[in-house]
């Protein structure tokens, strides 16, 4: 019996997010029900930038809805 040993297999380095602050991710919800960008807690945004608040992530594309106006 022969014993074959291979390297490991590198990562393409949008498996490792960490490695890479480009890497696509996906919003599944949006609680921010008064953001511009919120369509039934979907978010719309064509690009959603994380930023950090107080050392906790939050959404860097929050955008106050415009009040509706009166009749």
């Amino acid at each position: 019996m022969q014993l074959r040993i291979t390297p490991p297999v590198e990562e393409s380095p949008m498996a490792q997010p960490e490695k890479n602050p480009a890497a696509m991710a996906s919003v599944k919800s949006c609680a921010a029900t008064d953001c511009a960008h919120n369509e039934d807690r979907s978010c719309t945004a064509s690009q959603v930038t994380v930023v950090l608040e107080a050392g906790r992530p939050s959404c860097g594309t929050y955008e106050p809805s415009a009040p509706s106006a009166r009749p």
